[in-house]
């Protein structure tokens, strides 16, 4: 298959070298500048996906700084940007249209003078406006769910950036897809997600010792969603299909993991069905290895995806998933394999692949090897980074 100069997604080393040494045959010494522009550093995929870009980029090559736009949260993503001594300008945007934050993006802007701006979320929202008059050579923006979920004055701007030289870059392929289907975009690269894989193999704490520190028995069977509390994740769909798991197994147990504008709601529901000695509201946590790590499926119930992080992680953390078949949901998880892909909604069919791992150890057990080593192979951070930088460096040489 033909593939146009930006469409490659797993750069092996030694084509990163020889862009390497052909970049400094054109190139000053200097490094290349890359500011990554988000939102907001708080709980969420897109959010740990840009600080994990950003530690793992090369910084013998690249100078790379961040800009959030709202106000510091005190959150543990940008705690690791502080450990790391990565620049961070936190422009403290209000909630809905901030005309101001045009003019503070212009500011940072012209004072870091970046090469290359890289944009994740509704940030090109906000940033593309300015772009167009700080004369940036190279602009990237991650798509990180499915074009559909962009309408009206954003749909229009979008399409206005993407014309205008603004590369979006897919993590996923149903994402690609979509790019293709709401903007006729045909040659969007496709870069997947990536994570510390060595961080979920090698958590701190141990299964046993995870469990006795949080009140749970060596036999009981953690069925964990880690997800914001949120309309998008359905947490509903999860909650009445583990009814019937439970019902099959007094052991069974659901932890939910997160925060959000949802969670009366959820008590409400759990409250309603009788599960309170079932079911476990656990808040955010910043402890997610250690946690997956001792539970036994992993569940997510979203509506809409793009590639999700957290299902990665779960993979890699040698756990069984049951998700629904959204986003790029499929491209992780090959139904019957090392999960199960249900529809959005429907609460019968993700109540009974949750059945089939309740009493089923060996079940689990294989199905996690399985995730285990596809995410060895596919999902590791370093692949992500070599793959950005390889469209930083090879937009930069075109220029």
């Amino acid at each position: 298959m033909k593939m146009c100069k930006h469409s490659v997604t797993l750069i092996n080393k030694k084509a990163m070298m020889q862009y390497r040494k052909t970049f400094a045959k054109s190139a000053s010494k200097r490094k290349i500048k890359v500011m990554h522009i988000i939102p907001n550093f708080g709980e969420g995929g897109g959010e740990g996906m840009a600080v994990e870009l950003i530690k793992a980029t090369d910084k013998s090559i690249f100078d790379v700084a961040a800009v959030s736009l709202f106000a510091e949260c005190g959150s543990v993503l940008e705690e690791k940007l502080s450990e790391i001594n990565v620049k961070v300008w936190y422009l403290g945007k209000t909630i809905g249209l901030d005309i101001k934050i045009f003019f503070k993006l212009f500011q940072v802007i012209k004072q870091f003078a970046p090469d290359i701006v890289h944009t994740h979320r509704y940030a090109l929202y906000y940033t593309f406006p300015v772009l167009s008059m700080c004369m940036v050579p190279v602009k990237v923006h991650t798509v990180h769910t499915t074009a559909e979920r962009e309408v009206g004055l954003r749909r229009f701007l979008y399409w206005l950036a993407y014309k205008s030289g603004i590369v979006p870059v897919a993590i996923a392929r149903e994402v690609q897809m979509g790019l293709q289907r709401v903007y006729k975009i045909y040659n969007s690269p496709l870069i997947p997600n990536g994570i510390p894989v060595v961080d979920y193999i090698s958590p701190s704490l141990g299964r046993s010792e995870w469990r006795a520190k949080e009140g749970f028995e060596e036999n009981d069977i953690l069925f964990t969603c880690v997800a914001r509390l949120s309309s998008e994740k359905e947490h509903r769909v999860v909650v009445e299909a583990f009814r019937e798991s439970s019902s099959l197994n007094h052991h069974a147990k659901l932890i939910l993991v997160g925060s959000g504008p949802l969670k009366e709601e959820i008590i409400e529901q759990i409250q309603q069905l009788g599960l309170q000695k079932q079911v476990y509201l656990l808040g955010f946590r910043d402890d997610i290895s250690n946690l997956l790590n001792a539970c036994d499926v992993f569940v997510l119930s979203s509506s809409r995806e793009g590639s999700p992080l957290v299902i990665m992680e779960a993979m890699a953390s040698s756990k069984p998933i049951v998700a629904t078949d959204v986003g790029g949901v499929s491209e992780l998880v090959k139904d019957g394999f090392n999960g199960y892909v249900v529809p959005s909604g429907d609460i019968v069919a993700f109540s009974s692949k949750m059945v089939e791992f309740v009493n089923n150890v060996e079940k689990r057990i294989k199905f996690g090897l399985r995730a285990a080593q596809f995410a060895k192979a596919t999902f590791d951070v370093h692949k992500m980074a070599a793959a950005y930088e390889k469209l930083y460096l090879s937009s930069i040489d075109g220029k």
